[in-house]
């Protein structure tokens, strides 16, 4: 790949183009996969070499070597629970760091103008979730749904592709964002007794006519914009918002994991909130809707 690329838009789809000629090469080898993939089934298509465990202060690193690449990964914490999930996660990440080398020679070099630091990293991110969570296999999966997907589904479908929650609600907002027309789903991470933040969420527009978009780190309480605090939020058995035209209803918390929680969101077009609605509202103030 001699290509010059410098914009993050032509590198994803650099990466996606690259993972895509990937998965046509395993159907090719082996026929269609199926979830969880692999990863040493892909070695070859990313001219992996060798993998080594080591203790290490990183979780990984990837050297060019002749005919390839090497693979480090960290080994210090293999034993702690969830690290099966995540050092899965941190191999199929190293791997997309290849696609940013030359391979017409023995010893892989750098791609000219090829990120590097943060961007560089981030976009590894990225390829590792198409990597894991490819399309075509998880719109499969969707269709099993029939458009009824709820938080209860997402550990379901975490679980069947090996990886984590987060990794799961991402991939979904990449490939069902859009038509997820009156639903959304929202991953709470808990840290103490008073600070719960937003890990990951699948929503559609309609989500942002009412709340701001829920993004990464985002404080969970301020994000419900006075509805209640989050400490409450988890300890309830589901709550609504009245809002222009109807109601937004949220599901009392599902626990999926260590301070982690997922929360189903409806809206309900032409509905008046019930009487104890208002006199909740009064209780806890003002509900006004967040802007677009």
């Amino acid at each position: 790949m001699t290509m010059s690329v410098h914009r993050r838009a032509d590198w994803i789809r650099v990466l996606e183009r690259r993972i895509n000629g990937v998965f046509k090469e395993l159907r090719t080898r082996a026929g269609e996969p199926c979830p969880p993939l692999d990863l040493n089934d892909l070695k070859a298509s990313f001219r992996i070499v060798a993998v080594e465990e080591r203790p290490m202060i990183p979780e990984a690193a990837t050297e060019p070597v002749s005919g390839g690449f090497k693979v480090y990964l960290q080994d210090n914490f293999s034993d702690l629970p969830g690290t099966s999930v995540r050092r899965r996660f941190t191999l199929a990440h190293e791997f997309c760091h290849t696609l940013f080398y030359d391979l017409s020679k023995d010893a892989p070099t750098r791609v000219r103008g090829a990120p590097s630091g943060d961007a560089v990293e981030k976009l590894c991110h990225l390829g590792a979730g198409l990597l894991l969570v490819p399309t075509q296999l998880l719109e499969l999966e969707l269709g099993s749904f029939a458009g009824k997907l709820s938080a209860r589904d997402v550990p379901v479908l975490a679980r069947k592709f090996d990886v984590s929650i987060e990794v799961m609600l991402r991939r979904l907002q990449d490939v069902a964002g859009s038509t997820a027309i009156d639903h959304a789903i929202i991953l709470v991470g808990a840290e103490g007794v008073s600070h719960h933040h937003i890990l990951a969420a699948l929503y559609s527009p309609w989500l942002l006519s009412h709340f701001d978009a829920p993004t990464y780190g985002f404080q969970f309480d301020k994000w419900l914009r006075g509805l209640a605090g989050g400490k409450e939020m988890l300890g309830r058995d589901g709550f609504e918002r009245q809002v222009p035209g109807g109601r937004v209803v949220g599901s009392s918390p599902i626990y999926v994991g260590q301070n982690l929680f997922l929360f189903d969101l409806e809206l309900k077009l032409g509905q008046e909130p019930r009487q104890e609605e208002f006199e909740y509202v009064e209780e806890s103030g003002s509900l006004a809707s967040g802007p677009a």
